[in-house]
């Protein structure tokens, strides 16, 4: 089944960013069920009820060295003998097993109406509150910097809808606590949100999830270790729905097509570059999960949460983190006098960068530079009142160098707000953007990109799992049917799903089989 499971194309995080574009509409019968935007969920960090997110009720913690909570993997209760609603107990048995931990205590499942569950996630913000343009303008000013967001935008409203209404359920670190979205007869769709929202709890209960996060001490870091423990989540609702027989799955796709329609106007409404930041955990986490157990097995799994990724190229490339590579420190780029600098430098990372370069060029090229990336800086700074940010990034190698210094130059040839560009001492490129406007919209926007770039990270976990191909051959393998695509072809408007599947596995099959001859490092 290995040429044709390949087509899963993303599996259910490619499928959910599908609800908007034609994109790489690749997926076998399993995924072709999956859900979309529906069935995201939020992990709610909050683990002591005050509201702040941190899990810290402001009282000194029972923690020694402030660090992650040792794996434990002793049995517990198990699901059989704990109490569960009605056909939860069976799902939480089924997580068990494929997770390979059990649960140790019990976990309280509650289900909301709709509007309950909204004011559950939003934590309460009123929807009138004014807050909208401060925030936005102190979390968003880069991307509206670099034309990732046009300046009549609205991240912060749109994020709060989307996470109300496209969500399908939380689960809050250390409460061992699920809030699932609607109160009525237990859904297909609901049954596959509890299997992700159960595979948080239990592992939560072992690994000590919530001290990982509050271990995180950059932005980076943080969506590093969700896209592992989304990842986590995924795989195993993944394997649930390759568990189902076909009227169930037909269920689960019967329930999604009618939460698409009511979805649809929100999600094209939002900010590409917010929605693609939403899902992207998703769309590379099981990638990323999946070659951590090919090279380690259940144990090198548990251990990850100890000693997470701590960038987004390691989860884009497992390799990378396999063998610690961490990122270079590239100094601050320098600024036009009398730049006004808002806040302190911070690294975007080979996610942001490969963004950045996809907005305006081929994402093939993006995708190539940004495999080099070594690490970056972001400067936010201010020119007569409009956003402005300059971004110094370097490569692995003087070969990555080269790489990245020519997409950065073409970037900013293409985008009207590039305000300059040039060369790092030391190695390395930096561009320059100062909010270009509501009219210069991007060529190829951030959800389609980021559904690219989902596309391969799946192609790699099916090289793993499918062909049994060591990791070095099955990254070959992917960038080959990458760079084999017609990209334009794939997100054109009205593009056919079953041609797309069809390019995909051709590309692929080409690729897998010359796989022993890819050069490969030793």
């Amino acid at each position: 089944m290995g040429r044709e499971r390949v087509a899963s194309a993303g599996g259910t995080a490619l499928i959910l960013v599908m609800v908007v574009v034609a994109v790489v509409s690749v997926a076998t019968e399993v995924a072709e069920a999956g859900p979309n935007l529906g069935v995201v969920e939020v992990v709610s960090r909050d683990g002591d009820g005050d509201g702040d997110g941190d899990g810290d009720s402001g009282e000194d913690d029972d923690e020694t060295g402030g660090g992650h909570a040792a794996v434990d993997t002793t049995g517990g209760a198990g699901a059989a003998g704990l109490d569960w609603p009605e056909r939860v107990g069976e799902l939480a048995t089924f997580v068990e097993e494929e997770r390979g931990l059990q649960f140790l205590r019990p976990v309280a499942i509650e289900f909301l109406t709709p509007v309950d569950y909204a004011t559950e996630v939003s934590g309460g913000l009123d929807e009138e509150e004014d807050v909208g343009d401060y925030v936005a303008d102190a979390q968003f000013g880069y991307l509206r910097a670099f034309g990732l967001l046009v300046n009549d935008a609205d991240p912060v409203g749109a994020g709060a809808d989307l996470t109300g209404e496209a969500t399908g359920g939380v689960y809050q670190l250390g409460e061992d606590r699920i809030v699932v979205n609607g109160d009525g007869p237990l859904t297909m769709l609901q049954r596959r949100t509890l299997v992700h929202e159960l595979t948080h709890a239990v592992t939560d209960q072992h690994l000590g999830t919530l001290e990982a996060f509050r271990a995180v001490e950059t932005a980076e870091e943080d969506i590093a270790l969700q896209a592992l423990i989304e990842g986590d989540a995924e795989r195993v609702s993944m394997r649930w729905l390759e568990s189902l027989p076909q009227d169930e799955l037909a269920a689960i796709e019967n329930d999604q097509a009618a939460i698409d329609a009511e979805l649809a106007a929100d999600v094209v409404a939002a900010p590409s570059a917010l929605v693609a930041s939403l899902v992207l955990p998703y769309a590379v986490g099981p990638a990323f999960v999946e070659a951590v157990l090919a090279d380690g097995g259940p144990a090198a799994l548990d251990a990850a949460y100890s000693a997470p990724p701590v960038t987004l190229e390691q989860v884009m490339d497992p390799i990378a983190y396999l063998e610690g590579d961490e990122p270079d420190h590239v100094p601050a780029p320098e600024l036009p006098e009398g730049a006004s600098v808002r806040g302190q430098p911070w690294t975007w990372g080979a996610y942001g960068v490969y963004t950045l370069l996809a907005s305006r060029l081929s994402p093939q090229q993006a995708l190539v530079a940004a495999q080099g990336w070594a690490g970056d800086t972001v400067v936010d700074w201010e020119r007569d009142g409009h956003a402005c940010a300059a971004l110094a990034v370097r490569g692995e190698t003087p070969s990555d160098d080269a790489e990245l210094a020519e997409a950065m130059r073409a970037w900013a040839e293409a985008a009207p707000g590039a305000s300059g560009n040039g060369p790092l001492a030391g190695g390395g490129w930096f561009v320059t953007g100062c909010a270009p406007g509501a009219a210069d919209a991007v060529v190829h926007p951030a959800l389609d990109t980021t559904s690219f770039l989902a596309l391969r990270s799946t192609l790699l976990a099916d090289a793993v799992r499918f062909e049994a191909f060591d990791l070095d051959v099955a990254s070959a393998v992917a960038d080959c049917t990458m760079a084999a695509l017609d990209y334009e072809a794939l997100v054109a408007p009205g593009a056919d799903p079953q041609a797309n599947r069809r390019a995909v596995i051709d590309a692929w099959t080409g690729c897998a089989d010359v796989a022993g001859e890819f050069p490969v490092e030793s």
